[in-house]
C-alpha cells in the first residue's frame, strides 16, 4: 500500500455484530472513482512522453493499466484539456453520481 495514493487505500467496516455476521456494505462510488483515477495516471504517462495531455481517450488507450475496459462500469466520460491541464469527469451507470479529478489530483464525487 501506498500512503501517497489514498484512491488505492482499502477499506474497515466497523460492527457491534458478531464477527463475520455482517454484510460487506460496498462504496457505490467505486466504480467512477477509479476510472477516473486511472484516466488521472493515463493523462501523466501520456505528457511524460508527449509533453501535453490530451482530450482524446483513444490516445491514452496504451496508458490505461487495466485496460479500455474500465470504460464498461461508467456512463460517460469527458476530458477536457488545454494540453497543460485537464479535468477528467466520470458518471456512473446507475447512479446520478460524478467524479472528476484534475490534473493536480483534486478528486471530487458529487
Amino acid at each position: 500500500m501506498d500512503v501517497h495514493q489514498p484512491e488505492r487505500w482499502g477499506y474497515i467496516q466497523f460492527s457491534t455484530d458478531v464477527v463475520n455476521a455482517t454484510s460487506v456494505r460496498k462504496d457505490p462510488d467505486f466504480s467512477i472513482r477509479s476510472v477516473a483515477m486511472q484516466l488521472y495516471y493515463a493523462e501523466h504517462a501520456f505528457f511524460a512522453v508527449q509533453n501535453r495531455y490530451t482530450d482524446n481517450i483513444n490516445e491514452l488507450a496504451q496508458y490505461l493499466t487495466l485496460g479500455k475496459n474500465i470504460f464498461l462500469c461508467v456512463n460517460a466520460t469527458t476530458i477536457i484539456s488545454d494540453n497543460t491541464t485537464f479535468t477528467v469527469s466520470v458518471a456512473g451507470l446507475n447512479t446520478q453520481r460524478v467524479a472528476t479529478v484534475t490534473d493536480d489530483r483534486y478528486l471530487l464525487v458529487h
